[in-house]
């Protein structure tokens, strides 16, 4: 099922902007687990300001990407999540609940 998505995103882009494959494809095939793996980090409080910023890197990459293809809608959901990080990691300093810091 991923395979496929990748797939179709990797045709996408080949079609629709002019980076080179050896760029977006290693990007796309470990995007999934990258937001797994971040996701993990901050359900279990560990690093949770590292896991924060990492988040928000992440959701920069792929909105720099959809502006690439010229998906306006895409970026606006991402922004929305991006300010919704921002705003967690200026708070996460309040957080008494996190594992390992």
């Amino acid at each position: 099922m991923y395979d496929g998505f990748v797939a179709k995103q990797m045709a996408a882009f080949s079609s629709q902007t002019n980076l080179p494959a050896f760029i977006h494809g290693p990007y796309l095939h470990t995007l999934a687990y990258l937001e797994i793996a971040l996701g993990l980090m901050l359900l279990l409080g560990v690093r949770t300001k590292y896991a924060l910023a990492a988040t928000s890197l992440t959701y920069v990459s792929i909105a720099y990407g959809l502006m690439l293809r010229g998906s306006i809608d895409g970026v606006n959901g991402i922004g929305i999540h991006l300010l919704i990080s921002a705003a967690a990691l200026y708070f996460v300093r309040h957080n008494k609940c996190e594992l390992l810091r």
